[in-house]
């Protein structure tokens, strides 16, 4: 029995090329959605944080005399060297985390009315904190949460 090449089986070169370049194109559209949706749940985190963090300085304001943050406005110099584990008011153990600690999180703004709380990723510890460098998220005393 003589085969023809219409009884052969299998895929030609260009069904094949076909087929790579469609996932090709499928690739390109889905690592990027991928990424953006990890960051987005990296973030998450620090936002959880923030505000527990502004929970903690809304107890702080409210047992305040003055009712404001004044008491530990004129103890402490506000930067990004300001850490919340080093600001005693607070209690910094709810803050570590699987991507953030508590190293990550900076009181960068504080008045006796204001404050602007900075998680920075590439401050973090964690053992994860590469999965988080270059990620900033802030919440200020009005509770507005935002990136940098």
């Amino acid at each position: 029995m003589i085969r023809t090449r219409n009884a052969q089986a299998g895929f030609t070169l260009v069904e094949l090329l076909i087929v790579v370049i469609i996932v090709g194109i499928l690739a390109s559209v889905a690592i990027p959605l991928y990424r953006g949706a990890t960051e987005s749940a990296y973030a998450s985190e620090a936002d959880a944080a923030l505000g527990t963090i502004r929970l903690a300085l809304r107890t702080v304001q409210s047992q305040s005399v003055a009712g404001d943050f004044s008491a530990i406005s004129t103890k402490y110099t506000a930067g990004l060297t300001l850490k919340i584990t080093g600001v005693s008011e607070l209690d910094a153990v709810d803050l570590a985390g699987t991507y953030f600690d508590g190293d990550s999180y900076r009181m960068t703004t504080l008045t006796a009315t204001t404050y602007l709380v900075k998680a920075l990723g590439d401050s973090s510890g964690s053992s994860k904190a590469s999965s988080v460098a270059g990620i900033i998220r802030t919440i200020d005393q009005a509770g507005n949460l935002a990136s940098e």
